[in-house]
């Protein structure tokens, strides 16, 4: 079974409504789960570089990097990690 285009999923949505949706969402995590800002600063420079991101989704496993950055116990899913 191929896996399900997230970029897809989201047909219809402008960026902005989309962004706004991730944004949110991150507000609503736990202080606990997430790392400082400094941290989730870094991480997103280091995906910003990776030639596996693709308008914010990694193409290594489909996450929203947004995301994936900000929680503490998430890492880097290339093979080696950036972060």
């Amino acid at each position: 079974m191929k896996p399900i285009c997230k970029k897809c999923l989201i047909e219809g949505i402008s960026i902005s409504e989309f962004e706004s949706t991730l944004k949110e969402y991150l507000e609503t995590l736990p202080q606990e789960q997430k790392v400082d800002p400094d941290t989730y600063r870094d991480r997103l420079s280091l995906c910003d570089k990776c030639t596996s991101l693709s308008n914010g989704i990694c193409r290594i496993c489909g996450c929203f990097v947004m995301i994936r950055a900000a929680k503490r116990l998430s890492c880097c899913p290339a093979v080696e990690p950036k972060w």
